[in-house]
């Protein structure tokens, strides 16, 4: 039976296979010094002589080769529709650790927006913002997802949300990836598997995949 794994044994892991990938460095740069010595060693023994080539006063001229046009098979389109589809995370900072949600579920990041105070609001929102003249709710995710606050520099994530928009406050945006580009891990089992749906592995790096649209309804 597969053993399930908590998220703080992925991050053990992760940082179990930094340090074994840093021994291994070593040990490249180890040979590479040796590899050196020796090729220096052998190019002291030996006289190198450069011989130089005469090029013929007349070139060949080649001519261009004829272009001809492939037909696009059916298989060939129908993969790059695929590829198109694919789907694309933003990945972005929460507190001290990384965090993402579907490209598909963020209308639009903004960078600043004035945010007033409002009564009323639930405890993991701290005010509205005037955004195209609409007054729009802007949600901490650090307080909706109950740990450490985000910090700036702040970016703002606009979300569709049926009748209704919010803006998600976060940190700092590390990127937009493809599918292709990161590793998908099942989520642990002390992490609310309705909520995250993956964790996404990105250049040593753990981002849990947010369905954030499920987050909100769950805590209104």
């Amino acid at each position: 039976m597969k053993e399930e794994l908590s998220y703080q044994k992925y991050l053990e892991m992760i940082k179990g296979e930094k340090k074994e990938e840093k021994r291994e460095e070593r040990k490249e740069k180890k040979v590479k010094k040796r590899k050196v010595k020796r090729k220096k060693r052998e190019k002291e023994g030996k006289i190198l002589k450069k011989e130089e080539k005469i090029e013929t006063e007349e070139k060949e001229i080649i001519e261009p080769e004829e272009v001809t046009t492939t037909e696009i098979l059916p298989e060939a389109v129908a993969e790059l529709e695929e590829e198109e589809k694919e789907e694309e995370f933003l990945v972005f900072k929460v507190g001290s650790e990384y965090y993402s949600i579907l490209t598909a579920q963020a209308n639009e990041v903004v960078t600043s927006v004035e945010i007033v105070e409002a009564h009323g609001l639930p405890e993991y929102a701290i005010g509205m913002a005037n955004f195209r003249n609409k007054m729009i709710p802007v949600i901490s995710l650090g307080k909706l997802l109950k740990i450490k606050e985000e910090e700036k520099p702040y970016s703002y994530i606009f979300i569709e949300k049926g009748k209704e928009n919010v803006f998600l406050r976060a940190g700092e945006i590390k990127g937009i990836y493809r599918k292709k580009d990161v590793k998908l891990l099942d989520v642990p089992y002390d992490l609310d598997r309705n909520i995250f749906k993956k964790i996404l592995l990105i250049n040593e790096e753990l981002a849990p995949l947010i369905d954030v649209i499920r987050l909100i309804e769950k805590k209104e």
